[in-house]
């Protein structure tokens, strides 16, 4: 019994590591390159560790869920000087990978 509920422990555990939020930056830079592409971010942190030289690019792909709903949204709040919420999901090389999106009202 102990080593389910360890076991189960242990695994929510993991899986809230996996997923970053940086909160309340804007997007700065929009970039696509036919199959990938970055969104970088005022915040500079790494909170995944991709990288010892940490540059707020956060990379996708068209193998990313919603690509293409990503780049307009981001487009847009960079276009209209919004807030954003940015999930974070790995690593792909040396930069945060992107996984999700909030673009703030205010």
């Amino acid at each position: 019994m102990k080593i389910a509920i360890m076991a189960c422990v242990l695994l929510f555990s993991v899986g809230a590591v996996a997923n970053t939020w940086v909160r309340n930056t804007k997007i700065v830079d929009v970039r696509w390159y036919g199959t990938a592409g970055y969104i970088t971010t005022e915040a500079v942190n790494d909170p995944e560790g991709c990288s010892s030289d940490a540059n707020g690019n956060r990379y996708f792909t068209e193998l990313t869920a919603g690509y293409k709903e990503l780049i307009s949204m981001s487009l847009t709040a960079m276009m209209a000087d919004k807030h954003v919420d940015v999930l974070l999901h790995e690593c792909l090389g040396d930069h945060n990978k992107i996984s999700g999106l909030v673009v703030k009202s205010t």
